[in-house]
């Protein structure tokens, strides 16, 4: 040991010592170069003293356990900031470590980041977890990155996965109910599948009140230029409606209605079912009957009051407002007219006609029946439901034309005029003929 005079300086082991204390060896020994030992019932350490500042004591605290501690104090066991325990265990902020480094408070790696938080990285910084370097998160380019270089991510609470982001797909899947909240949703993807059979519309919960609002889809397409078409509820129509051409205010829509293609319609009502074609302040409307060759036929509004029937040949028949039935013709001028031509113009007997055949050539009415039986034409009344007929038996190759019941009455025959011709009086079994009998003119 050396004491240097002219500076105060104590070497051990050296000539020269540069310090207050200089302990040198020069060998290949384990032993330490300084030890202090304690005997008794203190703590063995070192203090080390800023005069009227810090105090720093550093060394094992012989009143716990013998665990090691660094203590911003000047003694061990107060202010304690480090502290090692006989397993082995690291306390940083506390003095029971239960793991090999147990750190009460946060933890900050820096490389001159301003960052502040419980554990703080830099950018570019990153926690790499996994044996493989499977997981590793950080902040870089002023993007957050959870970056997975093997295997799924999977996030779980209570034991239980919620979502995962398959590792070679790339698919992410909700274990569990999804809530979006905010004013746009937008799906960027080619095929949206949803397994619910029922896909609800207008909010999470029932209405209280009318927003006046309607309720449907409404889609994008192109004719000619963008548009947009809606099919849904019409709040103010309070039925489904179909538009193209869409206009979108404040999720009210209007348009122009869209025609539709589809199989077999039913329609069903617990009171009475109908079909109602509008066809507005202008046009017709139409029901019109396809197949894979075109037109077949159809049924159009006529009049603003009537309906025309049409086949795929043109021939048509009509019903008019006035409840008139018409065959070959779309004003028909009697109850049931069936027309094969115009026979020219003239007024019909309004008393007469309720059944009207018409013709520009022979026309006719033809009763056919099968060879064993009669066909009839019977005129009746209340009072009468057989009044009179005129009739032709196949099997008897009878025609008879007359009156079949009522009080004795007539069969009369007259000409020109109305003019009475022959009788035949059945009150008095005769027959008056009211003109001469010639046999030739």
């Amino acid at each position: 040991m050396l004491i240097d005079q002219s500076t105060g300086n104590v070497g051990i082991g050296t000539t020269s010592p540069s310090f207050k204390l200089d302990i040198y060896e020069d060998s290949s020994g384990t032993v330490p170069q300084l030890k202090l030992r304690q005997d008794g019932s203190g703590d063995s350490s070192i203090g080390f003293n800023i005069i009227g500042s810090t105090q720093v004591s550093i060394g094992i605290d012989n009143s716990d356990s013998d665990k090691f501690k660094i203590s911003r104090n000047e003694s061990l066991g107060s202010s304690n900031q480090l502290t090692i325990d006989s397993s082995g265990n690291v306390g940083i902020g506390n003095t029971n470590p239960t793991k090999t480094l147990d750190i009460t408070g946060g933890i900050r790696w820096t490389n001159n980041s301003t960052a502040d938080g419980n554990i703080t990285f830099s950018d570019d910084v990153f926690a790499q977890f996994g044996d493989s370097n499977d997981l590793k998160i950080y902040h870089g380019s002023n993007h957050n990155r959870f970056v997975s270089q093997n295997g799924d991510i999977r996030f779980s609470t209570n034991n239980t996965e919620r979502l995962r982001v398959e590792d070679t797909t790339g698919l992410v899947r909700v274990f569990g109910d999804l809530q979006v909240d905010g004013t746009t949703t937008t799906v960027n993807s080619t095929v949206v599948t949803i397994d619910d059979p029922v896909l609800t519309l207008g909010g999470d919960t029932a209405p209280s009140s009318d927003d006046n609002k309607d309720r449907g889809i409404e889609f994008r397409y192109y004719d000619g230029s963008a548009k947009v078409g809606f099919m849904g509820w019409d709040d103010s129509a309070g039925g489904f409606t179909f538009l193209k051409s869409a206009t979108n205010s404040s999720e009210v829509f209007s348009g122009a209605p869209a025609s539709l293609t589809t199989g077999d319609i039913r329609i069903e009502s617990t009171n009475f079912a109908s079909l109602i074609l509008d066809r507005g302040a202008s046009g017709s409307s139409a029901v019109q009957f396809e197949n894979d060759n075109g037109i077949v036929g159809g049924i159009s509004g006529y009049n603003d009051d009537g309906l025309i029937f049409r086949s795929k040949d043109g021939n048509q028949m009509a019903l008019s407002a006035s409840n008139r039935f018409g065959i070959g013709t779309i004003d028909p001028l009697g109850k049931l007219h069936v027309k094969s031509a115009s026979a020219g113009s003239f007024t019909y007997d309004t008393t007469a006609d309720d059944f009207i055949v018409e013709s520009n050539a022979n026309g006719g009415m033809t009763i056919a029946t099968a060879a064993a039986n009669t066909g009839r034409i019977i005129f009746a009344s209340p009072d009468d439901a057989t009044g009179a007929e005129i009739s032709y038996s196949q099997t008897g190759g009878v025609m008879k034309v007359g009156p079949t019941s009522g009080s004795n009455p007539d069969l009369v025959l007259q000409a020109a005029n109305s003019t009475e011709f022959l009788r035949l009086d059945a009150s008095a079994d005769s027959i008056a003929f009211s003109k001469k009998i010639c046999s030739s003119r």
